[in-house]
């Protein structure tokens, strides 16, 4: 019960949150706060296999965590605006450059993830096996979360599929550290190509 509040709560933040940016979906607490969303819908649709129950403090927990975060990064955003945007009204601006990859650098990146994600679930269907799983990967996701939270068994992924984990995991921050590192050098190279000292 208190999971599929948390999840309208969650739903219901998420479409303030959208009206409130105008349907911008980049914004750093709508990216936020669908992760969250998306994880709950996860746990929710999964509950019997998961044995999915979220506690109360947890909910809330979550619910205000989300809520200080989006009502955070909305301030800033309003505060950001309103003192230094006036500043940059009149500069003008090249044409923006596009990063271009070659094709192989996508289809390396999919094939590699695939790999690794097969690789990493049949290793945790494996370890599960003895515990009570059944050879499925739904079962096995949530008896291994269970097992690694609850328990002092040692159920842990070693060798290739640890180091598989880690890599798609660094692969899936990769492309949100790399936009962001390339977002905040294009914004200074602009600023400083527009600044002019006092003379």
């Amino acid at each position: 019960m208190t999971s599929t509040i948390l999840f309208l709560t969650l739903l219901a933040l998420l479409v303030l949150l959208i009206v409130a940016y105008r349907g911008d979906f980049a914004e750093p607490s709508i990216l936020f706060v669908v992760g969250f969303t998306l994880a709950v819908f996860n746990g929710l649709t999964n509950y019997r296999t998961w044995d999915f129950d979220l506690s109360m403090q947890t909910c809330f927990v979550v619910g205000f965590g989300t809520f200080a975060f989006a009502l955070t990064a909305y301030g800033v955003k309003v505060f950001f605006r309103s003192c230094v945007g006036h500043r940059t009204v009149h500069r003008e601006y090249g044409e923006p450059q596009d990063i271009v990859l070659p094709m192989w650098v996508y289809v390396g990146g999919l094939l590699f993830t695939g790999l690794a994600l097969l690789i990493v679930s049949r290793q945790i269907i494996s370890l599960t096996l003895p515990y009570g799983g059944d050879g499925s990967l739904d079962k096995a996701i949530g008896l291994y979360d269970k097992l690694n939270k609850f328990s002092t068994k040692g159920v842990a992924l070693s060798g290739i599929p640890s180091l598989l984990h880690l890599a798609t995991n660094a692969m899936a921050y990769a492309p949100c550290a790399a936009w962001w590192s390339v977002r905040c050098a294009t914004i200074i190279l602009r600023s400083s190509m527009c600044w002019r000292p006092f003379r």
